[in-house]
Formats: structure tokens, sequence, C-alpha cells
């Protein structure tokens, strides 16, 4: 995440229009990421029937939050997502209501270690949602999961057509002009390759690439991908742009 953004998370959030809408406060969010206090009161557009907090918006206030701060502390090699959650309403809520969300440096590590030999991972987290006496109104436990992010197995390499004019390195720069900020962290991943042209010629060939130069230095060119293991064995391969990011991602899933 960008580190002005983070700056004005919690802004951000309270901005936010589901929360904003459901009268949805966050009060504390601390830069770690491990500590995130939430309140709401009680409005007339959030209401029951009867006066009290709706059910839905106290649920509301404890969705993101687990997930947020687990997205944030282990990392963008991690996917996190909520699989299921339950809530179980001890009494009714009325005034303003309270929920604070903690995940510790021992979850976070044990989490970690257990990501390091698995493949995927599930772990529970309960909040509960408190009135401005410290009674407890509800009850909501999520669960979460948490699985390498696929992108961290993987690498991307861009081969150039122009070998007279590109180097690497432009190349980077004319990428870093639409990705923005995040170029950074994107080219991590991603490299450029500018090939003598003899040896453009024959991977052309290799890759069934078709390619022109004409008079005014114009080069015409097909396209293909093609998605190679660790091994250095084709998995798959993709001529021209008709494949989409969730074929890639399908293939890849079944390749590890």
């Amino acid at each position: 995440m960008k580190t002005v953004l983070k700056r004005h998370m919690r802004m951000l959030f309270n901005l936010w229009p589901p929360l904003l809408g459901a009268g949805i406060r966050i009060r504390r969010l601390t830069p770690d990421f491990r500590a995130i206090d939430v309140e709401m009161k009680l409005r007339w557009w959030n209401r029951n029937y009867v006066g009290t907090h709706y059910g839905g918006s106290l649920y509301s206030m404890t969705d993101p939050f687990f997930m947020v701060m687990l997205i944030e502390n282990l990392g963008r090699d991690t996917i996190v997502w909520d699989k299921s959650a339950s809530i179980r309403f001890r009494k009714p809520g009325r005034g303003t209501v309270f929920a604070n969300f903690r995940v510790s440096e021992e979850q976070i590590q044990e989490i970690k270690q257990a990501l390091s030999s698995e493949d995927k991972i599930e772990r529970k987290f309960r909040v509960e949602v408190t009135d401005e006496s410290g009674s407890v109104i509800a009850e909501v436990e999520k669960l979460l999961a948490a699985n390498p992010a696929m992108f961290a197995k993987t690498h991307l390499l861009c081969v150039s057509f122009d070998p007279e004019h590109d180097t690497p390195e432009r190349l980077r720069a004319y990428g870093a002009q639409y990705i923005g900020s995040d170029a950074k962290s994107a080219f991590a991943d991603w490299d450029f390759a500018v090939p003598d042209k003899a040896v453009l010629v024959e991977m052309a060939k290799w890759f069934d690439v078709g390619m022109s130069n004409a008079a005014d230095g114009t080069i015409t060119h097909t396209l293909s991908t093609t998605l190679i293991g660790r091994d250095g064995k084709v998995v798959k391969f993709y001529p021209g742009n008709e494949w989409t990011a969730n074929d890639v991602l399908g293939d890849l899933k079944g390749s590890s």
C-alpha cells in the first residue's frame, strides 16, 4: 500500500461510503495495523424498527478490519480473504457502541510460520461489540483464510522487438510513467530483455512471433505469451492476445 494512503488510512476509512453511511467511525488505528478501535453512534437512520441498533450495522462495524490488519502485517506476498462470519446478539444496542480489534505479534508470527510450509491456512478471530457501560451486546467470529500470493512464485519477462533503440532501463522508465508510484514494487517481479537482433530473430521463430520492419522504421509484429515452469519446460503457450488473466491464473495454479 502506498505510504501516503497508509498515513491517512483512518480518514479514508471514515469517508468510505459503506462505513460512513452506517455511522461507523474509526477512533484509533495504530501505524503497525495491530490495533483498530471502532465506534458507532445510534442515529435515526441506522436504528431498527424498535429504536435500537440495526443488526446489519453491528456486523458491518466488524466486517473488514481483521482482514485489513492481516494484509498489512503479512505483506503483499500473501492473499487474505474472509471465508465466513457469525454474529451472536447478546442484548439490544443503544447509544454509542464500540468494537476493539487486536492482532498480536505472536499471531502474526504463527501465521507466517504456518504459511512457510502450507499452501493455505485458516484462522479464527473474535471481537466483542460493547455499549458505553462495557456490556457485551454482540459477539462476532470471523474465519479468515490466507495463502501465498501467486505472483510471489512468478516473474514476468518482456522482450523488446527493437534492439536498436530499446534498453531495459528505457523500457522500465516508459512503464513507470503509467504505473506511477507503484513502479518500484512492480518492477521487483518484472524484468525487460533486449536481445541482439540475431538472437531476437531466433526467439521470434521459437515463440511463433511474426515481425517485419517498414522503411520508415516502424515495426509490425504479432504477440505471444509463454508460461514456463521452474524446471524450464513450457507449461502453456498463449498465441496472440486473446487470453485473460484468469486463464493464466488457472494454469499457474494447475502447475504449482
